[in-house]
């Protein structure tokens, strides 16, 4: 496992995208953020890693997979160690082990070896993955903002030039002899004093005018325009600069810049990554809306105590559903004075009435509607998937129904039984069972409720990642900041 993302046909094995609408979602926004996840948290760790990778190439020149994990859980350990000394200090995979070692003030040594041995269970490791954090969190997101590779005989990881050039100006400011950090690592034991020695290597210790800093502002938004990745990633982060600008709600954050996006039209220089950006939000408000729908089926079935057949479902759920053209009562809600954030608020709450879900629908056909194809375009959507295009197509394909009729087919064909069709998909190709409504006897039985969320797109992580070096501080635009907006 090297942490690059792959998707099954029909979403996750665990079974959260219910309905196969979020995958298309998340492939999209990841082709936004580049090198960033939810889970790759401060940006210094980039260059970490970049460091002992480019160290054992030249020194260590570790080449077998054993030797290198158990080298990598002691050197992670241990600079999970240094970071957690900072007093304020987030993102750091180990936190709590490095937190509970140091509150333990029995001895000036601190024993790190029995967490970082490879033969520990799993609930006594320093962290639960037993090849420690790298390789399934950082190794690919690195790769993609193009500072490591693989060894083409021996597939270790391998720093880039730009990677190795990150490893140069993390040295300068190492804050004890290099020799003696990776001997600390070996023996899996440090002493107090020594270990205080090391706090600059946190990540909120970086000197935001320092070569690595620079470098770090470089891959993020200064990289070479050639490369369609970089560029994209660059496109979105110097977009967050300039919403954090101009915009009066004060410090952005995922949501202010999500729903900035969603309700202001796209104008300027960034108007195509904001304009991708709608995309985005409009696919992800209508998957919201879809799984709404589906609790509100689910709550529909738990109300009978015997089940209930579909078409006798839904027809039970649409008592306030006027019987007048669709077009008519989409056009009647989509009315709201409300933002399209509230919308999706109250659409989300538990036991939310049918009109209310139906009104985040109501409010994305009146903006995309005539503009279906756009959403094609950007989501790209594979064949099993649902999408907001699809969806927006299929209520455009219906508006001239009866709202009775339409929405009673849409609750039966795009909400219930696409659930059954892509449970049983998963169940057949990955094995795992998750069904929120089992049909027994032709009757419907509820078994539990989807926990509507909105999708995580990276963008608190964008947040951070421009805080760290300085470009952002509390969520606002700081002088350096505003340099890279600057007409070049």
């Amino acid at each position: 496992m090297d942490g690059s993302v792959e998707w099954t046909e029909m979403g996750v094995a665990s079974g959260l995208d219910h309905l196969a609408m979020l995958s298309p979602i998340e492939n999209f926004y990841q082709g936004l953020l580049p090198g960033f996840s939810s889970i790759t948290t401060r940006l210094r760790h980039y260059s970490f890693h970049a460091w002992w990778v480019t160290h054992n190439l030249k020194y260590t020149r570790i080449t077998s997979s054993d030797e290198l994990d158990a080298h990598v859980r002691r050197i992670e350990a241990l600079y999970a160690l240094a970071c957690a000394q900072h007093p304020s200090e987030s993102g750091i995979a180990g936190s709590r082990f490095a937190n509970r070692k140091l509150k333990n003030g029995g001895s000036e040594k601190i024993d790190f070896s029995a967490e970082t041995d490879l033969s520990t269970p799993r609930e006594k490791r320093y962290i639960g993955p037993k090849r420690g954090d790298f390789p399934g969190t950082y190794f690919g997101q690195m790769r993609e903002c193009g500072l490591l590779t693989r060894a083409r005989e021996h597939k270790m990881p391998i720093p880039t030039e730009i990677g190795k050039l990150l490893a140069e100006a993390y040295e300068e400011a190492f804050p004890i002899p290099i020799d003696r950090f990776f001997e600390i690592a070996r023996a899996g034991v440090v002493d107090r004093g020594e270990l205080a020695d090391m706090l600059p290597l946190a990540p909120s210790e970086l000197d935001h005018d320092s070569q690595e800093a620079e470098l770090l502002r470089e891959i993020l938004i200064g990289g070479d325009e050639s490369m369609d990745p970089g560029q994209k990633r660059q496109r979105t982060l110097l977009t967050i600069l300039d919403v954090s600008r101009k915009t009066e709600r004060g410090a952005v954050g995922q949501e202010t810049l999500r729903w900035y996006w969603a309700e202001n039209e796209p104008d300027g220089d960034f108007s195509e990554v904001h304009t991708a950006w709608q995309h985005y939000q409009a696919a992800d408000m209508l998957r919201v809306a879809y799984e709404a729908l589906m609790n509100h089926a689910i709550s529909g079935i738990e109300e009978s105590g015997d089940g209930v057949a579909i078409p006798v479902l839904a027809s039970s759920l649409l008592d306030d559903v006027p019987d007048v053209p669709l077009e008519d009562w989409l056009r009647a809600l989509s009315a709201s004075k409300k933002s399209l954030q509230q919308i999706q608020e109250e659409a989300r709450r538990g036991e939310a009435p049918l009109e209310v879900i139906m009104t985040a629908v109501a409010s994305l056909w009146r903006k995309w509607g005539s503009r279906v194809s756009e959403l094609a375009e950007s989501l790209n959507a594979k064949p099993g998937f649902q999408t907001c295009a699809t969806e927006l197509s299929w209520i455009d394909a219906h508006r001239t129904m009866s709202a009775r009729e339409a929405i009673g087919l849409l609750l039966n064909d795009r909400i219930i039984r696409r659930h059954l069709e892509v449970a049983a998909r998963k169940l057949r190709l990955q094995g795992g069972y998750t069904y929120l409504v089992e049909l027994e006897d032709a009757r419907l039985r509820a078994r539990s409720r989807i926990k509507v969320e909105p999708s995580g797109p990276r963008l608190h992580t964008a947040r951070i990642f421009l805080e760290d070096v300085g470009l952002l501080e509390d969520g606002r635009i700081t002088d350096r900041g505003l340099k890279y907006l600057e007409p070049q």
